[in-house]
């Protein structure tokens, strides 16, 4: 138990200390990345296993109440590009930076990999629900006139669900994003000199990620790290590049800006700056837990049982339900639900949140959700967040049996876990 609370004491020590550092992330030197296999969480245990090692040029240190000083390699505020061939570890550096966000055991592997809070995992989501949010940085002049503004869909496509989650992870609180090239939308990444050619700027509804992330950093100081194998483009928009070759990082830096001076590219410049996020109030209809709360059946579902009433308000399955311009009216009721089925139970898929990593923490979103369902305040969504925080799980379990399976999730996944909710009903409080 002590060699446990001390692991834990030297994490919260590092994390706190990142931002001193101007840093998103620290690896610890030895530390064990791979894990055993894809559903496992226990450390790749081989001949082969290649612990971390830091370049010299990134490396860093820092003197831990318990374990004393250590090194590691730290990944600096801005933009940070993780670069290399196929198979060679680039994903998997990433995957325990998403991981850093908590603390680990001993002998985990990863006691060592330590970063700040907030940071959010963005990927594509085709077919997702997005309820009036803000995309304009991202996606403009959609055809027929379609909002993006306040833009909503039942179905959205794997650009406008990035547009859409990058927004909501920066309502949120998020400082830091990062990216997989891999489970990435192409076009929302780049857009290069050929298409540019092809489809003018003017014809094309998309600014792409690349023409956003320097201004993301140093507009809103929110820092981004990419995985790219195929999207040179983004040498030019880098702070820091970090090649992984065998397993082992090099600083590929000042040969990254070599390369971009030596073959420029075209970048194009938004016609608009990025502006401000908009914050958003949030209301639940308490008939989605009139019959029954909602229920954590896995890690990655919240089953769903709202009234019959509920079901039957609208049955038309391809309406935008539960978006409104207009704040709730509690005298006209429910005008906007959830497109009812003939099923018993609908259920909430948070399985796109890689940074959710226990049942005990989707158990406490259930919860969450049944809180603000019960509540009769309309707050903003980051009102709700803050005080989310700061209730303790014997609060937000308030009403029911205590048995000890509840983990405390980030604001960050409580809020992209109502943002996915198709029954909660989302305007914006504040306009541009």
């Amino acid at each position: 138990m002590t060699k446990l609370i001390e692991c834990t004491e030297d994490q919260e020590f590092l994390r706190s200390h990142l931002l001193g550092k101007k840093l998103v992330c620290f690896i610890g030197e030895g530390s064990i990345l791979p894990r055993k296999n894809g559903i496992s969480d226990l450390p790749l245990v081989s001949d082969n296993t290649v612990p971390f090692t830091s370049p010299d040029s990134m490396r860093v240190s820092f003197v831990l109440p318990n374990r004393g000083r250590v090194t590691g390699m730290g990944i600096p505020q801005g933009v940070t590009l993780i670069s290399g061939g196929g198979f060679n570890g680039k994903s998997t550096l990433l995957q325990a930076m998403e991981h850093g966000v908590y603390n680990h055991v001993p002998d985990d592997g990863r006691e060592l990999v330590v970063t700040v809070p907030s940071a959010a995992k963005i990927k594509a989501e085709e077919g997702r629900y997005i309820c009036n949010v803000d995309i304009r940085p991202f996606i403009n002049n959609l055809p027929f006139g379609k909002d993006t503004r306040q833009f909503s869909t039942e179905d959205a496509s794997g650009s406008t669900s990035m547009a859409a989650s990058i927004q909501e992870a920066l309502e949120a609180g998020a400082d830091a994003l990062f990216y997989d090239e891999d489970t990435c939308a192409t076009n929302f990444l780049v857009r290069d000199g050929r298409m540019q050619q092809l489809v003018s700027q003017k014809h094309e509804p998309i600014t792409p990620l690349i023409s956003r992330i320097r201004e993301m950093w140093d507009v809103h100081r929110v820092s981004s790290v990419l995985v790219v194998g195929g999207c040179g483009d983004y040498l030019d928009v880098a702070d820091a590049v970090i090649d992984m070759y065998q397993y082992k990082p090099s600083d590929a830096t000042a040969r990254a800006k070599e390369i971009a001076e030596q073959m420029p590219v075209s970048l194009e410049t938004p016609s608009t700056q990025y502006g401000s996020v908009i914050d958003r109030a949030i209301d639940i209809p308490v008939d989605l837990i009139r019959y029954k709360p909602p229920q954590a059946k896995t890690r990655c579902s919240i089953a769903l049982f709202p009234s019959e009433s509920l079901f039957r308000q609208n049955n038309t399955a391809d309406q935008n339900i539960g978006c409104t311009d207009e704040e709730p009216n509690s005298s006209t009721g429910w005008k906007d639900n959830l497109a009812a089925t003939e099923m018993q139970y609908t259920a909430l898929d948070v399985s796109a949140l890689d940074q959710l990593v226990s049942i005990s923490q989707t158990r406490a979103i259930a919860l969450i959700i049944k809180h603000i369902a019960q509540s009769t305040d309309h707050m903003r969504l980051s009102e709700w967040l803050s005080l989310i925080d700061i209730m303790d799980l014997g609060s937000i379990c308030a009403g029911r049996d205590k048995s000890g399976n509840l983990a405390r999730p980030r604001r960050i996944e409580v809020a992209m876990a109502i943002n996915r909710l198709r029954y909660a009903r989302i305007w914006q409080s504040t306009q541009e």
